[in-house]
């Protein structure tokens, strides 16, 4: 989160006034913020060579939830633990999935 509000402060999408007067919450669930996410990643994955099928689309769920071996988000050797991400983020993943039905 702190490199995330640091990129902010670089732009003109927030004051530096509301980014300290948002909690991490409340700023990962703007719009125009989650769009500035998706911006990067998609920028990153042109820099990085990954094809269009490689890259995440605008489909990304941002959390302010940290993946720690004491939260059980990821194993003892940092492997993600992905039977409890997808306890843990199922309405966000089942969100996920119908729009991409739609």
């Amino acid at each position: 989160m702190v490199a995330l509000r640091a990129r902010l402060a670089e732009t003109e999408l927030i004051t530096v006034e509301e980014l300290e007067a948002l909690s991490d919450k409340a700023l990962l669930r703007r719009d125009d913020v989650h769009e500035f996410v998706v911006a990067q990643v998609e920028a990153f994955g042109k820099r990085a060579g990954l094809r269009g099928f490689e890259r995440p689309k605008e489909n990304l769920f941002l959390t302010a939830v940290d993946w720690t071996a004491d939260n059980e988000l990821l194993t003892p050797s940092l492997k993600k633990a992905r039977g409890n991400l997808a306890r843990q983020f199922a309405p966000q993943l089942n969100k996920m999935l119908v729009a991409r039905r739609e």
